[in-house]
């Protein structure tokens, strides 16, 4: 009876292979295979595509790399210290500063140097809090990757504390549910073994998007900190944030857990856009890139990011959408004209029209026709939703962001709108309801009044350039806020 069921089951697998595996023609793999340099191009600029080096990160890349070493040497089989200890780190910078992918670029160098024993055993998992429902699932998601267990936020909490406190941190663990005792138990003794019965190698989390993790009461971010603290911790922490100032708006208790080690991404210069962009060509063709990339052409975009935001992203996705034009236009020349017959270079008029047509979109086109008062809200969102590290804020944050703001600028550079000298809520209230329907920003119902929530639906950096280039010298002030 099993041979016939194995019989059939290759039957079937026959049947489904004939249906919906069909081989790739030729034709198209032999283009895929021999595609242009320029086609290349546009696929090593891509955010997805993953460079062989980070360059201009050397400095924040060699800090990273000594602490990975630290929490990595005092673990493991043959360690000369009696106990171990876990260790927190603090990543900030604005997006687009190559946070995420340094320490990535990082960690996949330790992965090859365990692979070669040149270090000890660890395991690395990454969590971004964006990708969570709500806060408390960075329990379950850790516990899954840790042992592969699926469950509830809170049972995931407890098994966590069985795992990094033993039985004086599992007095919880007894909960009601199939099989509760025995799923903890069992639980902990994959937690605690090391596959030997000798240390367990470290866990290093990576925890992206740490400001997600906010809560009022804080408990997520405490505990996901207080573990490395404990005296045979295996687990080691990596924050990542957008704001500098964030473990400051941490309650003390959290910020105790955190430590002092940290390191901040500035952002990018307009020289160090342009070594980015000649490195991902250098990867691409084993050249500066000059014979694909008109050298004018990437100047000119690293200085119109640079000038805006420093967010090498945009500027990798204007060099890509610049390949993209230049190939459309060879693509469409003549067979035989003169045109046809030359190599394909991205020039400054590609990039140029790539710039208008990523600046020229339909809520660009909508902030520059804002009204002055209008702007000055986005501003103050933009400003506040920097301080709180959130993605969404209250409009009574709001008008008291506001309100501090223009004490501390003169009043003849803050003078717009007269009655922005004491901003009222229900003003700002009417801005925040008109910026709703023209879908700039994301707001709940009127009804809520001061506890009605606002977030930005649109990039900050719009706002900024849009301020800049269409501000007006009365608007210079909020730019240079904004920019700072």
């Amino acid at each position: 009876r099993g041979s016939k069921a194995m019989q059939g089951g290759m039957k079937l697998g026959k049947t489904v292979a004939k249906l919906g595996a069909e081989e790739v023609p030729s034709r198209l793999r032999k283009v895929a295979k021999h595609r242009s340099p320029l086609e290349r191009a546009r696929a090593a600029l891509t955010l997805s595509a993953t460079p062989r080096h980070i360059p201009c990160r050397e400095e924040e890349m060699e800090q990273i790399e000594e602490f990975v070493h630290g929490c990595i040497s005092g673990s493991g089989v043959g360690s000369s210290k009696k106990h171990q200890q876990g260790r927190c780190l603090y990543i900030s910078g604005v997006p687009g500063t190559g946070k995420t992918a340094t320490v990535l670029e990082v960690m996949r160098q330790f992965r090859r140097k365990a692979e070669r024993e040149e270090v000890g055993p660890f395991q690395f998992v990454e969590l971004n809090a964006l990708r969570l429902p709500t806060p408390q699932h960075a329990y379950s998601f850790l516990l899954e990757q840790l042992t592969g267990w699926q469950t509830t936020p809170g049972r995931a909490a407890e098994e966590l504390n069985t795992m990094y406190f033993g039985a004086s941190g599992a007095s919880g663990s007894s909960v009601a549910g199939g099989g509760g005792a025995n799923a903890s138990a069992s639980v902990a003794r994959r937690g605690k073994s090391g596959g030997g019965g000798g240390k367990r190698p470290v866990t290093i989390l990576l925890v992206d998007e740490m400001d997600q993790l906010v809560t009022r009461s804080q408990s997520v971010l405490y505990n996901i900190f207080e573990w490395p603290m404990h005296r045979d911790s295996c687990l080691s922490v990596i924050g990542i944030a957008n704001t500098i100032d964030l473990p400051e708006r941490f309650l003390p208790r959290v910020l105790s857990r955190l430590g002092l080690q940290r390191v901040a991404f500035q952002p990018y210069s307009q020289q160090q856009i342009q070594c980015i962009i000649r490195s991902r060509l250098e990867d691409l063709e084993g050249c500066d890139g000059g014979t694909l990339f008109d050298r004018q052409a990437i100047e000119y975009v690293a200085r119109k990011v640079a000038a805006v935001s420093g967010d090498v992203r945009r500027a990798l996705e204007l060099c890509r959408r610049g390949a993209e034009m230049a190939c459309e236009a060879s693509s469409g020349a003549e067979e035989g004209s003169e045109e046809a017959g030359q190599r394909v270079v991205v020039t400054i008029r590609h990039i140029d029209g790539a710039i208008k047509e990523m600046f020229g979109a339909s809520h660009m086109k909508l902030l520059e026709a804002l009204p002055e008062l209008d702007k000055i809200v986005l501003g103050f969102l933009i400003l506040e939703l920097k301080r709180s590290g959130t993605i969404e804020a209250s409009l009574e944050d709001l008008v008291t962001r506001a309100k501090r703001t223009l004490k501390m600028i003169p009043a003849d550079k803050s003078a717009a709108g007269g009655s922005l000298q004491d901003p009222q809520i229900n003003e700002i209230s009417n801005s925040v309801t008109q910026l709703s329907r023209m879908k700039l920003v994301v707001a709940e119902a009127p009804l809520k009044h001061r506890q009605r929530k606002v977030a930005l639906n649109i990039p900050a950096d719009d706002v900024t350039y849009s301020i800049g280039n269409s501000g007006g010298e009365s608007l210079k002030w909020m730019h240079k806020l904004l920019k700072g």
